[in-house]
């Protein structure tokens, strides 16, 4: 039997993986922005909401986010907590992926999203691109949308996985939206 967190939960993840399904991405990547700013204010409902992301962010998706690079195997960060929450507000706030000029920017300038590549299924996904024209220092970062989406996905269900028996994060679940069938 399901606690009442993954209930409550369910149709946010159902409608992520519903609309990658139905290659609705714009709605996929909204959705997938929103839970862990669901899953952070259940946890911590008195942090700020750009702190408890950013600490979401860190504990359950910068592992993917994260790897050696080159002969001295040094650690690179293809993306950091604060680019992911700044592109969070970019997209949500102004259907942008260009994060110049959010407060919590970091590294990254700029994010190109792609479709999968159902033909040669291939997963082009984590490219980092750098660039410099005179001063000015360009960083893109590549996310295949439907991957990117499912490590956010990936990272809720561990979430749940750790928290769905905390009695507060499911008394505050109640309080989340529900979409009744009728009128009531």
């Amino acid at each position: 039997m399901n606690t009442t967190v993954e209930e409550k939960l369910k149709p946010f993840v159902d409608s992520v993986k519903l609309s990658l399904q139905t290659e609705n991405y714009y709605a996929a990547l909204s959705v997938a922005f929103i839970l862990p700013d669901i899953c952070s204010k259940l946890e911590f409902p008195d942090k700020y909401t750009g702190s408890r992301y950013i600490l979401w962010f860190e504990k359950y998706l910068e592992e993917f986010y994260q790897h050696e690079v080159g002969a001295d195997h040094e650690i690179h960060v293809f993306l950091s907590a604060k680019d992911f929450y700044a592109l969070r507000c970019a997209f949500l706030h102004q259907g942008q992926s260009d994060i110049s000029e959010q407060d919590k920017q970091e590294t990254i300038n700029n994010f190109i999203f792609t479709k999968p590549d159902k033909i040669n299924n291939i997963n082009i996904h984590r490219n980092y691109y750098s660039s410099r024209i005179g001063n000015r220092q360009t960083n893109k970062l590549q996310l295949q949308v439907d991957t990117f989406c499912e490590e956010i996905l990936s990272g809720t269900a561990e979430w749940l996985n750790e928290n769905k028996n905390d009695s507060n994060i499911n008394n505050r679940s109640l309080k989340l939206m529900h979409i009744f069938n009728n009128y009531i």
